[in-house]
């Protein structure tokens, strides 16, 4: 997928890619990749950089959102639980959140349609904890799945509302992009 926002008079760019092993995420900004982040089954590396030892948690708990998307990795992790039924702006959402010993994400479905309407990742590192939040909104169908066109969040404290540029299902990928 390619997402497009803006932040300080910038345009971001987020490239993602998956594949059932890999995962590489991109942030450009004009034109320059500032983060390139690839996660497999044995690492996750940040711009070609393995995390630190004291982040092999966090490697660990990463590796389990591998999948061609999250929620594929969700079925095959016994540790992803249905954790309750909540009520977000009048709609009925199933609560399903995956707990890891550094990074516990939490995503939050609507219950008439399926579709993810909010994740929160939690992260503990040394004691501090910081909270990322995503909306997903808008969604249209690609090669017949259906992605959210609009994302809200955050990123280094700045507000950030990315829309949805292009989605491709099962092309435009290769092992090359996970290196």
């Amino acid at each position: 997928t390619v997402s497009e926002g803006s932040a300080m008079g910038n345009t971001i760019q987020s490239t993602e890619k998956r594949t059932a092993t890999n995962s590489s995420t991109a942030i450009s900004m004009g034109g320059n990749v500032m983060q390139k982040v690839l996660i497999n089954k044995n690492a996750v590396t940040m711009n070609g950089q393995p995390l630190p030892p004291m982040m092999a948690d966090m490697s660990k708990d990463m590796a389990k959102t591998l999948g061609t998307f999250i929620e594929v990795a969700y079925l095959n992790n016994p540790e992803t639980k249905l954790t309750g039924i909540e009520n977000i702006n009048g709609n009925e959402v199933y609560v399903i959140t995956q707990k890891g010993k550094m990074v516990t994400i939490t995503s939050y479905y609507d219950a008439k349609t399926g579709l993810k309407i909010k994740e929160v990742q939690l992260i503990n590192m040394g004691g501090r904890t910081q909270n990322q939040e995503a909306t997903f909104s808008d969604y249209k169908e690609f090669n017949g799945v259906k992605f959210a066109t609009k994302k809200s969040g955050s990123m280094a404290g700045q507000k950030l509302n990315f829309t949805l540029k292009d989605a491709k299902v099962n092309e435009g990928v290769s092992d090359q992009d996970f290196k």
